[in-house]
């Protein structure tokens, strides 16, 4: 965790590119069969908090 991440594909129902940078700010496991998620301290240009989100 706290790791630095890149978006790899478009979100644009949080209006976030691929290549904006993030924080991996908790780990969320799912049920055997199903993707695991993240949530996700967005950075702006300033490397600032911008947004959390979850995917």
């Amino acid at each position: 965790m706290f790791s630095e991440v890149q978006l790899t594909e478009d979100l644009p129902e949080s209006n976030l590119s691929r290549g904006t940078h993030a924080i991996i700010v908790d780990y969320c496991p799912r049920p055997e069969g199903q993707e695991d998620g993240y949530v996700l301290e967005v950075l702006n240009n300033q490397v600032k908090a911008y947004t959390v989100i979850a995917v």
